[in-house]
C-alpha cells in the first residue's frame, strides 16, 4: 500500500499551491465582500489548465487522473476558505466537462469543450427542482423530441453559477424526463445553453460562498438541438450520477483544505493570545481539541483520496458507497473543525474581521445539501451494506 503521490501529481500540487498563494489568497476577503470572482481570475485559472484537467487533449484538456484534480481542489480550498472558487468554477467545470468528453456527441464536444477549457464559457449542472433534490424521480421537467430538437419545459432550482453562465456564456447539463412513465430509465441529460429563447433566470442570496451565484431557471418550451443529448435518451441519470460522484469528492476535499487553513489561522492566534498569564494554545483543553480535530481531518482526507483512487480505477461497485462515506464525513468534520477554530478567537470570532468566519459560512453550503444531504448519504451507504446480507 503506497500513500505517496506520483512525480506528476507532486508537480501539479506544487504548481497549484504557488498559483493559489499568489492569485487567490490575497483576494478571498474581497471576493466574499463583493460577491463576485474577478473575471481575470477565471482567465488565469484557465491558463493553468485548471478547467480541463480530466478533459482529453483533443479538446484542449490535460487528460490527467482524477486524483490530480482532487489534489488541485484541496489546494484551492485551502487558499479560498469561502469555497466559492473551489465549487464554482473549479469542481463543477471539471466534474461535468469530463461527462461531456466521455458521453457527448463529437459535434457537442467540438462546440463547447475547448471553450470551457479556455474559460471562454462556463458549465454547470442542473438536477434539483423547487420541490425535489436527491429524489430525482419526483422532478417535473420534461423534454419532448420533435424532429432535430427537444422541446423542454420545467424549472431547476438551487443551481450554482447561474449568474456567471448568463453573463459569460455557457450552459448546464440538465436532467429531465423524456419518458416519465419509465421513471429512472426515462430520464435524459441535455446540455442546455442559458441563452436559448424561453429561459428565465432567478437568483437567490446565500449566507456563504458569496463569490459564486446560486439561483435557478425556468424553461418554457425551449428548443434544444438533439446534438446536445448526453449519452443515450432515457439513460441520462447514469452519466449525471457519475459527474455528481466526482463533484461530491471534489467539494469534500475542498472543505477539508479550508478547515485545515482555518485551523492553522486559529493556532497562530492562540499562540499569541494570552489567557491567565499564558497563551491560549498552552491550555490542555485547547490542545486536546486540536489533537482530535487534526486526527479527524486526516481521517476524512485519507477517505477522500481513497474514493478518488477508486474513481481512477473505475471500480463501479465500490465507488458509490465510498463517495457517499466521503460526502457524509468530510463536510461534518470540516464544519466542526472550523467552528472550534472560530471559538478559539473568543468574541473576535463573532465579527466579520475574524479570518475564519468566511470558512464557516462556506462549508455550511456543502453541509446543508450541496451534492446531497447527510441522510441521503446514509441511505446510500446502508443500502449498499444491506445488499450483502
Amino acid at each position: 500500500m503506497d500513500f505517496s503521490f506520483s512525480e506528476e501529481e507532486k508537480l501539479f500540487r506544487d504548481v497549484a499551491k504557488e498559483f493559489c498563494r499568489k492569485n487567490i489568497v490575497p483576494r478571498v476577503v474581497e471576493i466574499d465582500r463583493k460577491g463576485k470572482i474577478p473575471g481575470n481570475l477565471f482567465r488565469e485559472m484557465a491558463r493553468q489548465g485548471f478547467f480541463g484537467l480530466n478533459v482529453s487533449p483533443d479538446y484542449g484538456g490535460l487528460g490527467t487522473s482524477f486524483t490530480t484534480t482532487v489534489i488541485v481542489a484541496e489546494e484551492i480550498g485551502y487558499a479560498d476558505i469561502s469555497l466559492s472558487i473551489a465549487v464554482f468554477p473549479f469542481l463543477v467545470e471539471n466534474a461535468f466537462a469530463y461527462i461531456i468528453d466521455n458521453y457527448g456527441l463529437k459535434e457537442l464536444k467540438e462546440e463547447v469543450l475547448s471553450s470551457i477549457v479556455k474559460g471562454d464559457s462556463l458549465l454547470g449542472i442542473a438536477s434539483t427542482e423547487p420541490h425535489c433534490g436527491s429524489d430525482v424521480a419526483a422532478m417535473n421537467s420534461r423534454a419532448r423530441k420533435e424532429g432535430r430538437y427537444y422541446t423542454v419545459k420545467g424549472e431547476k432550482a438551487y443551481v450554482t453559477g447561474v449568474a456567471e453562465v448568463k453573463d459569460q456564456g455557457g450552459g448546464f447539463l440538465t436532467l429531465l424526463y423524456t419518458a416519465p412513465e419509465r421513471r429512472y430509465k426515462g430520464m435524459s441529460l441535455l446540455y442546455i445553453p442559458l441563452n436559448l429563447t424561453g429561459i428565465e433566470v432567478t437568483l437567490y442570496k446565500e449566507i456563504g460562498k458569496r463569490g459564486s451565484s446560486l439561483g435557478g431557471f425556468r424553461m418554457n418550451n425551449v428548443k434544444v438541438p438533439d446534438r446536445y443529448l448526453i449519452g443515450r435518451e432515457g439513460l441520462g441519470l447514469y452519466p449525471a450520477l457519475e459527474g455528481i460522484s466526482r463533484a461530491r469528492v471534489l467539494m469534500s476535499i475542498a472543505a477539508i483544505g479550508a478547515a485545515k487553513r482555518c485551523l492553522e489561522l486559529a493556532m497562530d492566534y492562540a499562540k499569541q493570545r494570552m489567557v491567565f498569564g499564558k497563551p491560549v494554545i498552552s491550555h490542555q483543553g485547547v490542545q486536546f481539541e486540536l489533537a482530535d480535530d487534526c486526527t479527524r481531518l486526516e481521517a476524512a482526507r485519507l477517505l477522500t483520496y481513497k474514493a478518488a483512487w477508486l474513481i481512477d480505477k473505475k471500480d463501479k461497485h465500490k465507488i458509490p458507497s465510498a463517495v457517499a462515506m466521503v460526502k457524509l464525513m468530510a463536510p461534518h468534520v470540516a464544519y466542526e473543525v472550523i467552528n472550534h477554530a472560530l471559538l478559539w478567537f473568543g468574541a473576535y470570532g463573532y465579527t466579520e474581521e475574524c479570518p475564519v468566519e468566511i470558512g464557516l459560512r462556506g462549508v455550511l453550503s456543502i453541509l446543508t445539501g450541496a451534492g446531497g444531504t447527510s441522510n441521503v448519504m446514509r441511505l446510500a451507504i446502508s443500502k449498499k451494506l444491506l445488499t450483502k446480507f
